[in-house]
């Protein structure tokens, strides 16, 4: 969909540095050929344990966290992933929430031509609201903004979206508390 990088801004949380392999690299074609939801939440968890943030910074070199899974998955299965992270997006708060939200977004913007995804635009609204309640993160409204345009260019209105059907409308508000 787009080819700029992951984060916008550099943060802290991107240099803890993880512990071993990220779980899952090393089988990751025949985990992602498998994919059902059971299995994105366990690689949801094992990535979370590994390295919750979307990013890793290791010396001069930035990967996101859960980058190589998108490039496994066929279109069908791409689909179902985005709908399974944004299940996950929808119910998650803090670093859970952010590190689901990196995920969504690099999902989002795998594909190059945006399709109707049932549950992300059942959940997109709470996902929206997530977005402005977990304002914790220089990067989250970036990435969200992915979300949302991934959303706009499939021409479907999220449930309970009242707003301009454009990008400025569907981007969440800022949290006037920061």
């Amino acid at each position: 969909m787009d080819n700029d990088l992951l984060f916008v801004c550099f943060s802290r949380e991107a240099l803890v540095a993880p512990a071993g392999e990220p779980p899952f690299h090393q089988d990751i074609k025949t985990f992602a050929s498998e994919l059902d939801q059971q299995k994105f939440q366990q690689f949801f968890e094992g990535r979370f344990n590994w390295h919750w943030y979307p990013i890793v910074t290791c010396g001069t070199s930035s990967f996101p966290t859960h980058g190589d899974i998108p490039r496994e998955l066929s279109e069908e299965a791409l689909l179902r992933a985005i709908g399974y992270s944004a299940t996950i997006c929808a119910r998650e708060d803090g670093n859970r929430f952010i590190s689901g939200l990196g995920l969504l977004s690099l999902l989002c913007r795998s594909l190059d031509e945006p399709k109707d995804v049932p549950l992300l635009t059942e959940n997109f609204m709470k996902i929206r609201a997530n977005v402005t309640k977990n304002d914790i993160d220089p990067n989250i409204h970036y990435w969200f903004s992915k979300v949302a345009l991934y959303q706009l260019r499939t021409g479907i209105v999220p449930e309970g979206y009242q707003g301009v059907f454009d990008r400025a409308g569907l981007n969440a508000p800022e949290n006037e508390n920061c």
